[in-house]
């Protein structure tokens, strides 16, 4: 009975004890959801923050700040000392990161604050801006919304969509030390002043960039790899002699549901060779030439069956030309030759280059759609 007495007081008190010590009003707080890093025409870093504005007298919804500094740490200083209240970095949203930056250092060590704070967010996207970062705080978003918000909703949008890769900052940071194969982030440009999905930007192991595919062959990469969405939209110039139709409507497009992968990796002449048989379930969803299918039930299949194996080699042969796996082979590599693979672990992107891979294509139709 006194137990539930002394029980009853001390909860009667805690109605009393104000939860407020820590408030955070947001009229008086910069929150950084959008951070930009690049180089300057002095080769000088410069950082950028997003922040939203929340004052409701103003016109703008958000607010940038652009400083040089030698560190994040540092131009944290100077972010407050331009903000007109306190800056928060833990919600940040998407990192910019300049083209001109990533081929000539790696952003790494300038991420390592954030990296070594648990109150910081590590689902941050990571983004490569093909061009100057500030042309991407300068862009028309007036019938957009906040910037911070509205890039990461376009990456996330495009990466469901199954057009692009997406790695978050600590998966970002996970490939860059893993050996197996190359790191890979979306990339974005501006055109007349818009905001652009550009395609997909592949980087070294020492993080620095190496080149690009558009957003067109994006898809074709992502159906290469093991790890891919539910769909994954692939459009093809048909460049087959079967079709005889225009240039411009040499054109026809699948959706890819499932995707069934083979890959048989062994030992040649002291180098790699990969075969992959892939097995695409899709559905068409557009065929722009005439093509009587009632008649020849399988000339439509092998067109772009042809057409892929096709589009595929142009892949592959641009990674090995390029040193850089990120379809993942060395997973299959140090799988299934392991003892070879100990030997060249620590040259694999070279070994990679001089290796065989041969791809077939096996492509099921599930739905054409309404015929007429």
């Amino acid at each position: 009975m006194k137990n539930k007495f002394i029980l009853t007081i001390v909860l009667i008190l805690t109605l009393f004890v104000s939860g407020c010590g820590d408030q955070m009003y947001l009229e008086k707080s910069d929150i950084i959801l959008l951070l930009g890093i690049d180089l300057d025409d002095k080769n000088q870093v410069t950082f950028y923050a997003s922040t939203p504005v929340f004052n409701t007298e103003v016109k703008k919804n958000y607010h940038v700040m652009k400083v040089k500094a030698k560190s994040l740490r540092e131009a944290r200083y100077q972010f407050d000392a331009l903000s007109q209240g306190s800056v928060v970095k833990g919600k940040i949203q998407t990192i910019l990161i300049g083209k001109k930056f990533l081929q000539d250092r790696s952003v790494m060590p300038y991420l390592d604050v954030i990296l070594r704070d648990p109150k910081d967010d590590l689902s941050s996207r990571v983004v490569m801006i093909d061009g100057p970062v500030e042309d991407i705080l300068d862009a028309n978003m007036e019938d957009k919304g906040r910037l911070g918000v509205v890039i990461r909703n376009m990456i996330d949008d495009t990466f469901k969509s199954g057009t692009i890769h997406n790695p978050n900052l600590q998966q970002f940071v996970a490939q860059q030390f893993d050996k197996r194969f190359s790191p890979m982030i979306p990339a974005m440009k501006v055109i007349h002043k818009e905001p652009k999905i550009a395609g997909i930007s592949f980087l070294s192991h020492e993080g620095l960039y190496v080149t690009s595919i558009h957003l067109s062959e994006s898809p074709l990469l992502l159906s290469l790899q093991k790890f891919y969405l539910e769909k994954i939209p692939i459009s093809l110039y048909i460049s087959s002699n079967k079709v005889q139709e225009k240039k411009e409507l040499r054109r026809i497009s699948i959706a890819i549901k499932d995707i069934q992968r083979k890959v048989k990796t062994t030992i040649v002449n002291g180098h790699f060779q990969f075969d992959i048989e892939l097995t695409l379930h899709a559905d068409l969803v557009e065929r722009m030439f005439y093509l009587d299918a009632a008649k020849h039930p399988q000339l439509l299949k092998r067109i772009i069956e042809e057409q892929l194996d096709h589009e595929y080699k142009k892949i592959i042969q641009k990674t090995q030309k390029n040193k850089i796996d990120p379809i993942g082979f060395g997973v299959y590599a140090r799988a299934k030759q392991y003892d070879h693979w100990k030997k060249i672990e620590d040259k694999w992107f070279d070994e990679y280059a001089k290796a065989k891979i041969n791809i077939s294509t096996k492509l099921v139709i599930i739905n054409t759609g309404v015929s007429h």
